[in-house]
């Protein structure tokens, strides 16, 4: 289900550029909008990211927004996890009853989810070793009656170096099965740039139609290692590695309900008696 178009090419090429100018921030991400009224005037706009400020530790591996209602006229939710290696995307516009919607530039909704890591590879191997690195992408698209596509990509490489990249379209209606694939060759350890984006966006909506893009069967990412290899740490440090919440104490529950109990037992104690007052 590829479509290697000229524009998924630019976007490739200018991806490229960008990878030979900048290192990668670790960082998860996911935002989305509407423009039900084609007027340019972004809606309904959502983001979240972690860490913020960028930088700074990761406090949770999974982010995700959301707008809109799934049985009414618009719904779509994104969520990036970077504990499970996962990204999410589902959107949907019900245009039962409405005119038709279009906006070809920014699209009437859009979602998206993305990560980038730095992870550090260490090896026990004397010669060069290649990584593998996948992007699993599974999904259904309802899109007869309008116009609307799903996209993917991923990049992969040395910090000191290029990145290699890999994305797709998804724009034909069904469900579709993917795996974007870059492979990269390293020599001993090595700090390597690990990136993956997926993004759903409806362009157009004719009148009584009703356009879905289900990408949250889940863009699964996958890191194949020779023996030998192994990621000895991640700047995130939660990459692979879910960031569980941490549960209150049992007990705190009791112990704030004793603080509310002293503390009104307090005000009664030492609040003035209008009746002694009186008798004064």
């Amino acid at each position: 289900m590829r479509n290697p178009s000229a524009y998924s090419l630019l976007c490739g090429g200018l991806l490229a550029c960008f990878s030979l100018s900048a290192h990668a921030v670790s960082q998860i991400g996911a935002a989305g909008y509407t423009d039900l009224d084609g007027n340019f005037v972004r809606e309904n706009v959502t983001a979240d990211a972690e860490p913020s400020p960028p930088g700074t530790p990761f406090d949770r591996s999974v982010v995700t927004v959301q707008a809109g209602d799934p049985n009414g006229a618009f719904y779509y939710i994104a969520s990036a996890d970077i504990g499970l290696l996962e990204l999410k995307v589902f959107g949907q516009i019900d245009n039962t009853a409405q005119d038709a919607k279009a906006n070809g530039e920014i699209g009437v909704l859009s979602a998206r989810a993305e990560l980038d890591d730095v992870i550090s590879l260490h090896s026990d191997l004397a010669t060069p070793y290649e990584v593998t690195f996948e992007l699993q992408v599974d999904g259904i698209l309802s899109i007869l009656g309008g116009s609307a596509s799903g996209f993917a990509s991923i990049n992969f490489g040395p910090t000191s170096g290029a990145d290699a990249f890999d994305s797709s379209f998804y724009s034909s209606d069904g469900a579709f099965s993917d795996t974007l694939s870059v492979t990269k060759t390293f020599t001993g350890n090595v700090d390597a740039d690990i990136g993956a984006l997926l993004s759903f966006t409806i362009f157009a909506v004719d009148q009584n139609a009703i356009i879905t893009g289900a990408l949250n069967n889940t863009a699964t990412l996958n890191l194949i290692l020779p023996q030998g290899v192994t990621i000895a740490a991640s700047e995130s440090g939660t990459f692979g590695i879910p960031i569980q919440p941490v549960p209150l104490p049992a007990a705190l529950p009791l112990f704030l309900t004793g603080i509310a109990a002293t503390w009104a037992g307090s005000f009664r104690r030492n609040r003035p008696c209008g009746r002694c007052a009186a008798e004064v």
